[in-house]
């Protein structure tokens, strides 16, 4: 599925690049190539419609760095990644081959090479976390399906951050899931060098060891609590069993700071760079080093280049967008927002009382509420309302409070659908079919999970799913009609500069 859905966008943005021209759009361009080979001018028609927008910025980076003082708002990792297949793969290749390509063309082909493999990657990713998190191989499955055709796909293509992001991220949250902190911690610090948004992830580091720590105090609660006269030797039995945990936890205590160090020296460097003549570190707290051509944000500002830069440049800020003339980018987002919003307020109506203990106590009402959700098995409940789903709740909410009152209101759309697995389990969640009982919901998932027609025909489940609803599923049709319909769209709008999310 994820390499059909890549074959259709890349036809879709051949056929509409062609067709439909470009809107003078005011955005950042590339200078026209001088003199273009006949290949050049192929790669052009074939893959040009993913050089848009603000992927010209990450392009114009990829060949000659960061020339402009506006472009430290993108950060390195993407970019740098580029380069180096475009020198150590794309060339070589090309060069083996007697072809003649312009840098240009190496770099496009590079970026749009490691979006497609990091888009597949970051599927695979997805399904697994979600087996780990919803115990739903079904719903996992299924939800995998729609990221493929997710409504920001034209930016998982395009040379844009996206695709890297969401594998990166989803690998750190992954490897969180099973225990792996110090690869999840690497992770998220590669991801913040992706994109800004990559150290809210910090959250689910603190949430960790905070529900692992409230874990060992309960126990050890409990056990002062009874009246027994081995109680020393229990306590002392509890201590040893967490002993293992509390050591680790206290020892990873500083790599949260290591995984925020990428994020602060590019932050650093950039400012460095736009308002001073040097580049050294050491001399970043200097404030007479400062130049006398440079912007003047830089003697308000030490930490934050990146805040800002968007701005200055962007006018990005605390309300900022909020203007009569940008209501049709509202309504662009809009979709996003009202899946996001019920997707918090359903999951916070089914586990209010886990929820109100932020899922790191036990009591006894909580078990009571677990045992009557529909979906409650084997001592736990699956699927999109999982005691594991709390945190991703959590970081959705963050990022759409964020995005909602301090972005470009169009740009979460791309910003959810790259960071927050939580969209597409609850569009699972949706758009499954007998969902509503405990026995059809246990029942239908083991049978998919296990029967040799549950998952053996999965190339034709999502669209099967979408052309079976009849009218008492509406809210299926809308779903689906919202990542199918922002597919197509998006490709439209953003390969011909037509303004889109």
């Amino acid at each position: 599925m994820e390499c059909e859905s890549v074959e259709v966008g890349a036809f879709l943005q051949i056929v509409l690049d062609y067709l439909i021209p470009d809107h003078p759009a005011d955005a950042f361009h590339l200078d026209p190539e001088c003199d273009p080979s006949l290949l050049d001018r192929a790669v052009q028609f074939v893959i040009g419609g993913w050089s848009k927008w603000d992927a010209a910025y990450f392009l114009h980076i990829a060949q000659y760095g960061y020339t402009e003082w506006h472009m430290f708002a993108f950060f390195p990792l993407f970019p740098v990644t580029v380069r180096f297949l475009a020198d150590y793969v794309i060339s070589p290749i090309q060069h083996m081959l007697f072809l003649n390509m312009s840098l240009y063309s190496c770099v496009l082909i590079a970026a749009v090479t490691l979006n497609i493999v990091a888009f597949i990657c970051a599927a695979v990713l997805l399904y697994h976390l979600g087996v780990c998190v919803l115990h739903s191989e079904r719903l996992a499955y299924h939800a995998a399906l729609l990221f493929c055709i997710n409504p920001a796909s034209v930016f998982m293509t395009a040379a844009y951050t996206e695709s890297l992001f969401a594998m990166i991220s989803f690998a750190g949250m992954l490897s969180l899931q099973c225990n792996k902190l110090v690869l999840s911690i690497l992770l998220f610090g590669l991801s913040a060098l992706v994109r800004s948004n990559g150290v809210v992830s910090i959250g689910f580091l603190l949430y960790y060891l905070m529900k692992r720590h409230t874990k060992m105090l309960s126990n050890l609660w409990n056990v002062m609590n009874r009246n027994n006269r081995h109680k020393l030797q229990l306590i002392c039995s509890v201590l040893r069993s967490e002993c293992k945990h509390i050591l680790v936890s206290f020892c990873l205590v500083p790599c949260f700071f290591i995984m925020l160090i990428p994020f602060a020296l590019f932050q650093m460097y950039s400012f460095l760079v736009i308002c001073t003549d040097v580049t050294s570190i050491f001399y970043w707290m200097e404030r007479e080093l400062i130049s006398h051509g440079a912007p003047t944000w830089c003697s308000n500002t030490r930490l934050l280049p990146y805040a800002a830069i968007q701005s200055h440049h962007w006018n990005v800020g605390f309300l900022k967008y909020y203007e009569l003339k940008q209501i049709p980018n509202f309504l662009l987002a809009l979709p996003m927002i009202i899946l996001c919003v019920s997707a918090i307020m359903d999951y916070c109506k089914q586990r209010r009382k886990y929820v109100s203990f932020l899922g790191i106590l036990e009591t006894n009402a909580i078990n009571c509420e677990r045992r009557k959700n529909v979906n409650f098995v084997d001592h736990q409940v699956e699927g999109f309302c999982s005691d594991q789903s709390l945190v991703y709740m959590a970081h959705v909410t963050s990022l759409l409070i964020f995005g909602v009152t301090c972005m470009h209101v169009q740009v979460i759309t791309r910003l959810i659908a790259s960071s927050c697995p939580v969209v597409y389990w609850y569009a699972a969640h949706l758009t499954l079919p007998s969902i509503n009982s405990k026995t059809d919901s246990t029942s239908n998932d083991r049978s998919a999970c296990h029967t040799t027609k549950g998952l053996t025909d999965k190339r034709t489940i999502l669209l099967g799913e979408f052309v079976r609803c009849n009218n008492h599923c509406y809210i299926k049709q809308l779903v689906l009609g919202f990542f199918l319909g922002y597919f197509i769209l998006g490709l439209c709008m953003h390969c011909n500069y037509l303004p889109w999310t």
